[in-house]
């Protein structure tokens, strides 16, 4: 049976299969027309009559359909388990004395319909399966072609214009307290720079962000190398076990060359910064770490949400309201200076384009 006209005639059709072999009996959308009859070809004849059955329909009235008329699963002829568990239990009890007393009569084989010598003349067909479309040469070469990388194919992506939001008119329109501090901080990042107060830069950072230094650096102290070493190996320990491990070397090797020139914490520090130009920016925050006392909050001097005192009140109200120490601080560690820290060195700076090569 070939397919109808508007079979071929519309080639976005939706071709949806219900076989028991490769879908489970549940209608499933194949991706082409070659795989739907490669399905079809290989069904039963209770399976092609309920796939004819939802051919023509969208994938959601067939999922309709299936669950309304086509949700029993599909049997054979031959009987299912519940048949063969009943004729086992009838062959394993045992017979009652009229059952005994009756004459066994064996099950009857039916006799096929007797045919006609006409009839018996006429060539056999077997059920006509429908051979699936012929496909043209660009379907096929499309077919065929291999699957190449995405930076290889000419993929077209819609690409929408974004919106013309006025944001200094939304700012003003803004009423609500929260939106208004999210516009403002949009504000302030919109007109960010190197120079801005909020930044806390310092000049040495300025000059070394507009003019990095590119001279590898070379360190022939074994003092200075030490300590160094020491800082990085002890990155997540407490200050005191850096300088409890200086001490000990102080103590333990007099002699040694460099031991003199072991850094304090606070040395080791410093000179890693003047190495790599990189700095610890430190803001005010919130002791409860609800906000941070920077851009429009810069000048508060309490949370707006908890309300906590910006600064560590035991110390105010012992120095009578003289001494101003901040509750707790976070970190900001700029991105630029340690970039232009790892494009001085060959090795770090090539381990940075592992994405290129």
């Amino acid at each position: 049976m070939d397919p109808g006209p508007s079979t071929l005639s519309n080639p976005s059709r939706t071709w949806i299969c219900i076989c028991l072999k490769y879908c489970d009996g549940k209608p499933t959308i194949q991706s082409s027309k070659s795989t739907f009859y490669r399905h079809l070809k290989e069904a039963s004849e209770v399976e092609r009559v309920k796939i004819k059955a939802v051919e023509n329909l969208s994938f959601e009235a067939a999922m309709v359909q299936s669950r309304l008329g086509l949700s029993t699963p599909m049997q054979s002829d031959d009987a299912g388990p519940s048949s063969e568990r009943d004729n086992r239990s009838r062959s394993t009890r045992p017979l009652s004395n009229e059952e005994q007393d009756q004459p066994h009569h064996p099950a009857r084989v039916p006799t096929p319909p007797v045919q006609s010598d006409a009839e018996q003349d006429q060539p056999h067909h077997p059920a006509c399966v429908p051979t699936p479309p012929v496909q043209s040469d660009a379907e096929q070469d499309a077919l065929d072609a291999p699957i190449l990388p995405n930076r290889a194919r000419q993929i077209p992506h819609e690409r929408r214009r974004p919106p013309i939001v006025d944001l200094d008119a939304l700012s003003q329109d803004t009423v609500i307290a929260r939106l208004r501090h999210t516009m403002e901080f949009v504000n302030v990042l919109r007109n960010a720079s190197l120079d801005d107060p909020i930044a806390k830069m310092s000049g040495p950072m300025l000059a070394r962000i507009r003019d990095p230094p590119t001279a590898r650096i070379q360190i022939e102290n074994p003092g200075i190398k030490h300590s160094i070493s020491t800082y990085l190996a002890l990155e997540h320990a407490s200050q005191a076990s850096y300088r409890r491990v200086i001490q000990s070397m102080k103590a333990n090797f007099p002699g040694v060359e460099g031991v003199e020139s072991l850094l304090s914490f606070h040395g080791v520090e410093n000179l890693i910064a003047s190495y790599t130009g990189v700095e610890a920016i430190e803001h005010d925050m919130c002791p409860g770490s609800c906000i941070g006392f920077t851009g429009p909050f810069s000048d508060l001097e309490s949370c707006p949400l908890c309300h906590k005192s910006q600064w560590d009140e035991a110390k105010l109200d012992a120095s009578g309201g003289r001494m101003k120490v901040p509750a707790k601080r976070f970190v900001t560690l700029p991105l630029g200076p340690q970039l232009q820290a790892l494009f001085r060195d060959p090795e770090t700076a090539r381990l940075m384009t592992y994405l290129h090569e």
